[in-house]
C-alpha cells in the first residue's frame, strides 16, 4: 500500500477493477486496479503496488507504486515508490525515485537551471 495519507474525498479503483476509457476526477484517485486511458486530477494520484496504468497521466501530485505505461506530467511533486515501475516520459516540478523504483525514459523538471559564465581567470 502507498504511503499516502487520505486527508479528504478520494476515488477508490479496487483491485480487479478494470476500465478501458478517460477518468477525470477533481479530488485525491488511488487506483489499485487497471485502467488503460488517460487519467487528469487536480490533486493527487495514488497508484497502488497491484495497478497499472496504460495512458498518459496528468495530476497535481503523484505517489507510484505500480506500474505505468506513458508518459506523466504532475504539476508539483512525483515519487516513484520502490516498487514502482514507469516506462514513458515525466515532467515534473520535483521528483523522487527510491531505490529499487524501475524508470525507463525521459525526464524534465519545470527548475529552472541557472547558466552562469565561467570567469576567466587569465
Amino acid at each position: 500500500m502507498s504511503k499516502h495519507q487520505n486527508s479528504g474525498q478520494i476515488t477508490t479503483l479496487s483491485v480487479g477493477t478494470i476500465i478501458t476509457g478517460d477518468i477525470v476526477v477533481e479530488n485525491d484517485i488511488r487506483i489499485a486496479g487497471t485502467v488503460k486511458g488517460k487519467i487528469t486530477t487536480v490533486a493527487h494520484l495514488i497508484l497502488e503496488q497491484t495497478g497499472k496504468i496504460e495512458g498518459e497521466i496528468k495530476a497535481k501530485r503523484a505517489t507510484l507504486a505500480g506500474r505505468v505505461e506513458g508518459n506523466i506530467e504532475v504539476e508539483e511533486t512525483l515519487i516513484l515508490e520502490s516498487k514502482a515501475s514507469l516506462s514513458g516520459d515525466l515532467k515534473t516540478r520535483l521528483l523522487t525515485i527510491e531505490e529499487g523504483a524501475y524508470f525507463n525514459g525521459n525526464s524534465a523538471t519545470n527548475s529552472k537551471i541557472e547558466n552562469k559564465k565561467i570567469p576567466n581567470s587569465l
